[in-house]
């Protein structure tokens, strides 16, 4: 079903995908785009060595901190789309809420 206008509404449902470059992958329904909801999906399927690399939403820093973990933002509205070579980030994780 198509929603009834273009763009970001409350149509919308936030969805969750990680990927690592080892393969692993995992995704979740949020019940909304928050640092304590992105937490409680990440939680449970990331490692404490990893490095999130996201857009610039403001959920994800706070989130980060909340895991213990740093945090890397692409500046997605500018193009940008990886930043230097990827084995300079050590072990990282794509993370994508929508």
């Amino acid at each position: 079903m198509a929603a009834a206008r273009p763009g970001l509404s409350r149509e919308q449902v936030p969805v969750l995908a990680v990927a690592n470059r080892g393969g692993g992958n995992a995704s979740a329904v949020l019940p909304k785009v928050s640092a304590n909801a992105l937490k409680g999906a990440l939680e449970p399927v990331i490692d404490t060595d990893i490095v999130p690399v996201s857009d610039t939403d403001r959920a994800y820093p706070p989130c980060a901190a909340a895991l213990g973990v740093r945090h890397d933002a692409l500046n997605t509205s500018a193009g940008e789309r990886v930043r230097g070579a990827p084995s300079t980030f050590g072990p990282s994780t794509t993370v994508t809420a929508g």
